[in-house]
């Protein structure tokens, strides 16, 4: 079976080494930037929201909404300050063929990071044990090589950001969520064929039959000839 998830993160990613060519070197750094940050606070911020605000994850897809929403707000919100202030204030120039070739390599990493982070979204909804997904390729194993790419970026973020003493990896926090998303999964009940029936064994009727004569009609008609001839003597008497 052809892995068409995968091949599906490779068309994203030359899309966007399209849009890494279209738009320069500078500005596609700067987008897989944005994207990383957007990414890995996407990620650690779940267990602070869910501290604050219980009922956020009670449901099947809280997890997965959480992260989707810190995602797309930090990427919107970062993308604007960079762009108001150094995007729009600044042009740095580059080489024409570090201009082609090193913007879409970057793109090609941003637009698979994007992919890599869809997939983990979906991974922790309930819709991730759906069998068309499994006949596509959605497999655990497919899934655990997307995290790893994705952890690559976010794990980078948290060595630099975070205290040796309270360090989480990225792979120990989706863990987390992966083993909650399979509570939540509806449990599969095994169809039961119920066996067939026995069939029922003929009655006994040994030693229990009757033969039942009929009186053959003369003997009918004697007997009737006989009450009629005993009723008109009862009458001359």
């Amino acid at each position: 079976m052809v892995n068409c998830i995968f091949w599906i993160g490779i068309l994203f990613g030359a899309l966007f080494v399209y849009i890494g060519v279209k738009i320069g070197f500078y500005e596609t750094w700067v987008l897989l930037f944005n994207l990383v940050i957007s990414i890995y606070l996407a990620v650690f911020l779940r267990p602070v929201i869910e501290h604050f605000i219980p009922p956020a994850t009670d449901t099947s897809y809280g997890d997965s909404l959480i992260m989707l929403a810190v995602a797309i707000g930090v990427f919107v919100l970062l993308y604007g300050i960079s762009y108001v202030f150094f995007s729009s204030q600044f042009n740095v120039p580059v080489p024409r063929i570090l201009d082609v070739v090193g913007s879409g390599f970057l793109g090609f990493w941003a637009g698979l990071l994007i992919w890599s982070f869809v997939i983990v979204i979906i991974s922790v909804m309930p819709i991730s044990g759906n069998s068309l997904l499994q006949t596509v390729g959605f497999t655990k194993q497919f899934q655990q090589t997307n995290v790893s790419y994705m952890s690559w970026w976010t794990n980078k973020v948290n060595n630099l950001v975070s205290f040796e003493s309270n360090y989480l990896s990225t792979e120990e926090l989706l863990d987390e969520i992966y083993q909650r998303a399979e509570q939540r999964k509806p449990k599969k009940i095994p169809l039961k064929i119920p066996e067939p029936a026995e069939p029922n064994e003929p009655a006994d009727l040994t030693g229990r039959k009757e033969i039942i004569t009929c009186p053959d009609i003369a003997d009918q008609n004697s007997l009737s000839t006989g009450k009629n001839e005993m009723s008109v003597e009862d009458e001359l008497e």
